[in-house]
């Protein structure tokens, strides 16, 4: 006799509307963390009748919800630190948490704050903390300290072969202090939590997100609105300047940006054409023409490639996709 499948699992259910959202390779190197029982029990969720049935609206809002309020418990974060320790080993998980530490100061610090806070510092000080923040915003912090500190803080930065781990915990932690007495970080702070919820959802489908940001939007307009305006989407790719469009584009890969112009207007895809060399442009022509009609979720994933590689580039200081204060013309 044949073995019945197991009863669906509501949790795993929901988990499943939003990780079936992810892109193939991102999908892959979350079933690569699981074991095989564990694998096995997904598809055999995925082939119960409550698997397979697609989510109403309101269930997409009750999913999001309780996705919002999971990401907010503390015991959350301590889940995640120790699948990172299995994941990638423990040494290598405390580096990456070293450094998404060294990152989100530069996202909620203004640089004329911290260049207040570490102008009595020794320039070795000085060299360890800027050689560990993003390019654009360490340079930044330098132009704000004196004259004479600047040129040897660089000669440090120069100098300096690798900081040993005590040591740099020893500074993040004095760092972290004197934040810590500084209200005026607070709004900073508060702001890391829609930061982060925007970028799981530039992740997701543009009609899944929308579906989350307007149950959000139900309970909470403000709280929306500012997921919307962190999030990157692929039409913002349009709105930014040739110098920044051009460094994103020149590291993507062409054929996935030629999947990522199916269906575009000639006018957009010429907008892109105008932003690379015209071998590039070349190729990405012969390999529309040749490629026929694609899944719409093909093109979908292209395109978050895109957008992904866009915050990445962003994150390293790189460009600049979203304005932080008024440009001058």
């Amino acid at each position: 006799m044949a073995e019945s499948a197991p009863p669906a699992d509501p949790g795993l259910t929901k988990a499943l509307w939003l990780i079936l959202h992810l892109e193939q390779p991102v999908l892959a190197k979350l079933l690569q963390q699981l074991q095989a029982p564990e694998v096995l029990r997904i598809m055999q969720q995925l082939e119960s009748a409550g698997a397979t049935e697609r989510p109403s609206e309101e269930q997409m809002r009750t999913v999001a919800r309780e996705f919002l309020q999971a990401g907010s418990n503390a015991s959350t974060l301590d889940m995640m630190r120790e699948a990172m320790a299995l994941a990638f080993g423990g040494q290598t998980a405390e580096q990456m948490l070293r450094l998404d530490h060294w990152r989100t100061i530069a996202a909620r610090v203004p640089p004329q704050a911290l260049t207040t806070m570490l102008q009595d510092e020794q320039p070795q000080t000085l060299a360890i903390v800027l050689s560990h923040l993003p390019p654009r915003y360490s340079a930044e912090v330098l132009a704000g300290l004196p004259e004479e500190l600047r040129a040897q803080t660089v000669t440090r930065i120069a100098e300096t072969e690798g900081v040993s781990p005590p040591t740099l915990d020893a500074v993040l932690r004095a760092i972290e202090t004197n934040l810590a007495g500084h209200a005026s970080f607070e709004a900073g702070k508060r702001n890391q939590g829609v930061q982060r919820a925007a970028a799981v959802l530039s992740q997701l489908d543009g009609e899944v997100a929308g579906k989350i940001i307007q149950a959000i939007r139900e309970g909470d307009a403000a709280r929306a609105s500012a997921i919307e305006q962190e999030m990157f989407s692929f039409q913002d790719l349009f709105r930014l300047d040739g110098r920044t469009l051009q460094t994103i584009l020149a590291a993507a890969r062409p054929e996935r940006l030629a999947l990522a112009l199916k269906g575009l207007s000639a006018d957009q895809q010429q907008a892109i054409f105008s932003a690379l060399p015209e071998v590039t442009v070349k190729s990405i022509r012969e390999e529309l023409e040749a490629m026929g009609p694609v899944p719409v979720r093909d093109v979908r994933a292209a395109r978050r490639e895109l957008t992904t590689l866009a915050m990445q580039l962003e994150r390293e200081g790189k460009i600049t996709v979203r304005a932080a204060e008024e440009m001058v013309a």
